[in-house]
């Protein structure tokens, strides 16, 4: 009895096995896993910024801090009132000089200023104690707000100074990239700076902060940004909200009072 054998003819090829497409599927999951627990779990490291800028693009906007704004334009080319309202988003801290009234020394520092450069409609005093800032016009301040100024060994030096240049955008590139040195920092990005010192002494805005007000320039704890931080290398750090509406309020020549009350 013949038996007869099947079999496949010599062209045909066995079914293709899905193990490279389980190992593809695996390697995907396990990036995806890896890329959501970097942004959910870990911080990028906040930049400081060193005393030199150049143009670049900004990054996301931080809280701040502002009362009300009210006023028209000046006409000016370089600086306007914006009309409208910005949100008091943090309240005032006790214990320090207030913010939201002009000091006696604030006073002095506007009779110094209009002494010093002529009669301004426009004024811009930063309190080093107080770590505020306020713009005031016609004697009336129209916004104010937290800020950071220098860290101990890189403090923002007081003095009646101007507003002699205004960039936006701009990056700050650090002196150095030593650790050690106190003059480190990362290339950092701002929307908005306006120097007002030679040497790079800046108010501008900017993102690696959370929070503004006194004790920041010491080494302190950001809870935003989840993660050690300490004042400025000299610059006027300010919320990018505020600093929206200074860059537009300012003029090339307003006086910055720059107060060690």
């Amino acid at each position: 009895m013949n038996q007869q054998q099947s079999s496949l003819p010599s062209d045909a090829t066995p079914p293709r096995s899905n193990k490279w497409l389980v190992i593809l599927a695996a390697t995907l999951v396990v990036v995806f896993a890896l890329v959501f627990a970097r942004f959910a779990f870990f911080a990028g490291k906040g930049t400081a910024e060193g005393p030199q800028g150049s143009s670049s693009l900004a990054n996301a906007s931080p809280f701040a801090t502002a009362t009300p704004i009210t006023g028209s334009g000046n006409g000016s080319s370089s600086g306007t009132v914006v009309p409208g309202q910005t949100p008091a988003m943090t309240p005032i801290i006790p214990g320090y000089p207030a913010p939201n009234v002009i000091s006696p020394l604030g006073q002095q520092a506007i009779q110094t200023a209009n002494a010093m450069f002529g009669v301004h409609r426009k004024i811009i005093i930063v309190s080093l104690s107080g770590q505020y800032l306020q713009a005031i016009q016609d004697g009336k301040i129209i916004l104010w707000t937290y800020v950071i100024t220098g860290r101990a060994a890189l403090s923002t030096p007081p003095g009646s100074y101007q507003i002699f240049l205004k960039s936006s955008p701009l990056t700050f590139i650090p002196i150095s990239t030593d650790p050690k040195n106190p003059f480190f920092g990362y290339p950092s990005k701002v929307q908005y700076g306006m120097e007002f010192l030679s040497g790079g002494f800046y108010i501008h805005d900017t993102w690696w902060h959370s929070i503004y007000g006194p004790g920041l320039t010491f080494d302190h704890y950001d809870p935003g940004r989840l993660e050690w931080q300490e004042g400025s290398h000299g610059c006027v750090n300010t919320p990018e909200h505020a600093m929206t509406f200074l860059y537009q309020w300012a003029d090339l020549g307003t006086p910055v009072e720059v107060l060690n009350d």
